[in-house]
Formats: structure tokens, C-alpha cells, sequence
């Protein structure tokens, strides 16, 4: 920030500047440094009194090398610089004002100078002289950007799945790329949404893989198929960047759940423009091949005597893996059709030519 002031303070003058408007920062209140510069001279550090709510910093001039008595001459430039943290939302610049406080000591008299717009250049001089000091103070510095905060989009993005099987393990993996550079420390957890119908608990550890820029865990809740991923690390506007994650796929087959990453997770957009994808879809069982024999009778023919005893076999090839269990429950054949046998409701026994895949009971 820069004064122009074409005044001379007098010896017992006790001048503060007072700088409004720089509202929706992320700097809370706080006693924040202030570097003045006089001229092409370092003056060094004062210390201002920083209000978050209005965005004021009040600080006396006369602090510290530029002691009380220095004289700040006309046409001289004075400098002064402060630290804030930009807002994570997005917003409009803003337009601070500033003015200068004059109090002398003997005699006692103070003035405030109008408050000028930062960047308003004004030619006039307000007149001082009726209170001993003669001068006026001009702000000049265009600050037409000033804390102007961009929503961030995804110049582009993919939400992709691992398996497509019932009750399976299923990795998603998100990759991204954003416009703007986001600091970790001010991002929250980027929520994706639509990850509905999963068999996975909740829980606030579920593990994740990033290339580094994420958190190693991740809140999961099942009902509202919500994850929340914290930053890590900032991530650079233009580079690519991923974490992948890993869900049970529930054991009924269902669509596409439009899952969504938006920016308005990662940076407050009023406008989000969301990362749609693939996951947690969940295909049908089916069997690429699947016949129903019995047993042979006399000769080469099949067995078609009455009353005769009768094995049936069953031959399956299925198409996705099959699960013994899945969300706790066990997985299970129904074979139908099989009406008018002689045989009573009852367990039998099943045996499995492949070794294993059976518990050797039916019902």
C-alpha cells in the first residue's frame, strides 16, 4: 500500500493510518506486522491492530525507526505492507478505504482526513491548516483485483471402477485437475457423492492410495454413500492428480450411481461443475453355460423307469465370480422344475465334482 502524502507532521503530531474494508479474509483478529518503507528506505517493522469482522487494521506510523519527531516530508512516498489470508471461498474484489488521524499533543487537536477508495485517484488536497498541520493524503495504487477470489473448476476429471461383480471388492479411482492452485491448509475434505449401496461400514479410516496429495484415510458413511477425502498436499492448477479407494459392492445388481465430485467441496463455487463417472455399478450373475443331466438306464439311453432312483447333475459356468457370502449372507443355487418326484421334502446330500464349492447340503 502506498501514501503519496504532500504533508509535513510536526514534531507532537501522533499520526495513525486506519485501513477499512478488506473484508472476508481468512486472518482472524490478530496484532499483524506491518513493514514500512520511507522513500527508498526501510523503516522496519510496526505492529497494527488487524478486526477480521470489518477487515481494519489501525496502526501509528511513528513506530519503531520512524521515531516521534521524524519528519515525513512532502512528496515523499510512504509504504506499507501487511500478510492476510486470502478467503477459500469465492468473491468479488473489494474496495478499502483509508484515511489518516492527526493528534497533536500541544495544542491538543485531532483530525481525521476523509476516507478515500484505495485506487481512487484524487487530485485534491484536503486542507489541514486549520488544524496546524497542512497536507492532504492520496491514495494511488490501483487495487482494482484486490482479494478477488476465483471459484475453482476440474479442467477435467475421471471417476472409474475396478469390478462390476456382486459383493466384491471394488476399487474407485478419482483423478482430477483443477484450474487454480489450492492450498491444502484452506481446502476441506472434497466429498464424493453417490456411492450409495455399498456393503462397507461406516467408518472414519477407510484406507486411501493418492500419488500423495491426500490423506491416507478417509470418512466413509454407507447411508448416504458420502466419502470425505482431506488435501494433503496443494495441488497445482494444470497437473493431474488421483486417489483411489476401496468399497464392497453390494450383492443386488443396480446401475450407475452418478457419482459426483464438485469444486464447490474443494473451494466454495456458487456455480459447481461436477466430475461424473462410473461406480459402483453392479452387473447380473449369469452363466455362460448351464445343463441339467440325470442318470443313465439300461443300455445308452437315460434313465426313464418309474420309481427308479435318479442322480441329477447340474453344470454351471458362470460368467463373474461368485461369493460364498456377501453382507454376511450366504450364497446359495435354487434349481426349480423339478416337480412330481416320488422324493419327500427333505436335506439331501450334494456333491461336488469340483472339490469344495458346496457345503454338501441342500434344502
Amino acid at each position: 500500500m502506498s501514501l503519496s502524502p504532500p504533508l509535513i507532521l510536526p514534531p507532537n503530531s501522533l499520526p495513525k493510518v486506519t485501513l477499512s474494508g478488506l473484508i472476508t479474509t481468512n486472518t482472524s483478529d490478530a496484532t499483524l506486522d506491518v513493514n514500512l518503507t520511507y522513500g527508498s528506505e526501510s523503516k522496519g517493522v510496526a505492529t497494527g491492530l488487524w478486526e477480521s469482522s470489518d477487515g481494519t487494521l489501525v496502526f501509528d506510523i511513528l513506530q519503531g525507526s520512524i521515531s516521534a519527531g521524524y519528519t515525513v516530508a512532502a512528496g515523499n512516498t510512504f509504504n506499507f505492507e501487511i500478510a492476510v489470508t486470502n478467503s477459500r471461498f469465492a468473491q468479488s474484489p473489494v474496495v478499502p478505504t483509508i484515511n489518516l488521524t492527526l493528534s497533536t499533543t500541544i495544542p491538543a487537536r485531532t483530525y481525521t482526513s476523509p476516507s478515500y477508495d484505495v485506487g481512487h485517484n484524487d487530485a485534491s488536497t484536503p486542507d489541514f491548516s486549520q488544524k496546524s498541520v497542512s497536507g492532504g493524503l492520496t491514495a494511488t495504487t490501483d487495487h482494482s483485483e484486490l482479494l478477488r477470489i476465483l471459484p475453482v473448476t476440474f479442467d477435467g476429471g475421471t471417476i472409474a471402477q475396478a469390478s462390476s461383480t456382486p459383493c466384491e471388492s471394488n476399487v474407485i479411482t478419482i483423478s482430477l485437475k483443477v484450474d487454480a492452485f489450492l492450498v491444502s491448509g484452506c481446502i476441506s475434505p472434497i466429498t464424493v457423492t453417490g456411492l450409495s449401496g455399498s456393503a462397507t461400514a461406516d467408518t472414519t479410516g477407510l484406507t486411501v492410495t493418492s500419488d500423495g496429495k491426500f490423506a491416507a484415510s478417509a470418512d466413509w458413511k454407507q447411508q448416504s454413500g458420502s466419502l470425505q477425502v482431506r488435501v494433503a498436499e496443494s495441488l497445482k492448477a494444470g497437473e493431474w492428480s488421483f486417489f483411489s479407494f476401496t468399497l464392497a459392492n453390494p450383492a443386488a445388481p443396480q446401475s450407475n450411481r452418478s457419482t459426483a465430485v464438485s469444486e464447490a467441496n474443494v473451494i466454495g463455487s456458487s456455480n459447481p461443475r461436477d466430475l461424473i463417472g462410473e461406480a459402483l455399478r453392479v452387473e447380473d450373475v449369469g452363466f455362460d453355460a448351464a445343463t441339467v443331466e440325470q442318470s443313465a438306464g439300461p443300455g445308452s439311453g437315460k434313465l426313464f423307469e418309474p420309481c427308479g432312483s435318479n442322480l441329477i447333475t447340474v453344470r454351471l459356468t458362470p460368467d463373474k465370480r461368485i461369493y460364498k457370502s456377501c453382507n454376511g449372507a450366504a450364497a446359495y443355487f435354487e434349481v426349480r422344475g423339478l416337480m412330481s418326484s416320488s422324493t419327500p421334502s427333505q436335506t439331501l446330500n450334494v456333491s461336488d465334482d469340483a472339490g469344495g464349492h458346496f457345503d454338501g447340503n441342500s434344502r
